[in-house]
């Protein structure tokens, strides 16, 4: 019950960044190029910021296993969640993708950093790094049907996975914790703007977006309805299985794999000359109903675990 609290006013907070982005977007202060432009900067130094900062810890064996518990429950999640979407959305390409990746860098890590703290991002680094390596392997191979277009490269130059390398270059031989502060300093910064940067890039995508179009497509309810209720309340029961000595990670984890759909699932529908509009608009709705969502699936959550 304390956690879906902490979560629904940290999720009002974030609300009121999305409405300051919406404004902007609407009164042009922010074009929908200067939009993408900030995309750029979350995706490859902030959210690859955040990664990072959460790995100036010390090195114990505690760590490691919370870090091994989590990378597990994350691949769990990531697994249920594709499987439900391919059983549900195995005829609609676009559908599929985007049921199958949560918004884990622009929604999950600032809610986590709110809720958990910035360091609780240590047990969700390697969802980013996931849902990248899926998203340009079996993703794309759901989008086009063609295997052609997969791209390891993608894979190796994506920033949340060099972001991993590097935190776990930092981590794993005990130096997280050591380092000087004119280095870590200015990670921690950067990493501090991933929040409100993030939502309001995300009011301003709404701001472009046909919100007539967002809300009378049913088909666009019945996704986000897969995506923010029936996954996420099959992954709260999953998650029953995890011993309390891991309440913290599953937390983390969890609210990760609630957030709504990926804003990646316009992107690569664009790129492979799909319905990107149909994706925008996929994305916005789901973006929108995760402000209600989010708090009754932690509830939900709280209830199933005991807590």
């Amino acid at each position: 019950m304390a956690l879906a609290a902490i979560l629904m006013e940290q999720t009002v907070v974030m609300c009121l960044f999305l409405l300051l982005g919406y404004l902007m977007g609407k009164l042009g202060w922010v074009t929908q190029k200067g939009s993408g432009e900030i995309t750029n900067l979350l995706v490859r130094i902030v959210v690859p910021a955040a990664i990072i900062n959460s790995f100036f810890v010390e090195r114990t064996p505690e760590r490691l296993l919370q870090f091994g518990v989590s990378a597990v429950l994350i691949c769990a999640a990531a697994l249920l969640s594709m499987v439900l979407s391919q059983i549900i959305f195995r005829r609609h390409p676009v559908e599929n993708f985007g049921v199958a990746f949560s918004n884990v860098g622009f929604i999950g890590i600032p809610l986590i950093t709110a809720v958990l703290g910035e360091k609780a991002v240590f047990y969700i680094a390697f969802y980013s790094v996931l849902v990248g390596v899926l998203q340009w392997t079996w993703g794309v191979y759901t989008i086009t049907g063609d295997k052609q277009h997969v791209s390891p490269r993608k894979i190796l130059t994506n920033p949340a996975t060099i972001a991993m390398g590097l935190a776990l270059l930092a981590f794993l031989p005990g130096w997280g914790a050591r380092l000087p502060g004119v280095l870590t300093r200015p990670v921690s910064m950067m990493a501090a703007v991933n929040t409100p940067l993030a939502m309001v890039v995300m009011g301003c995508y709404l701001a472009g977006a046909d919100l007539r179009s967002v809300f009378s497509d049913r088909f666009n309810w019945w996704a986000s309805f897969v995506r923010l209720v029936l996954i996420s309340a099959a992954t709260a029961a999953l998650f029953c299985l995890v011993p309390p000595a891991f309440a913290e990670a599953r937390t983390a984890v969890f609210i990760a794999a609630i957030t709504p759909i990926g804003v990646n699932t316009a992107t690569l529908a664009h790129l492979f000359g799909k319905d990107s509009a149909k994706a925008v608009a996929m994305v916005c709705l789901s973006t929108i109903l995760s402000v209600f969502t989010m708090p009754l699936m932690m509830l939900l959550a709280g209830w199933l675990w005991g807590l």
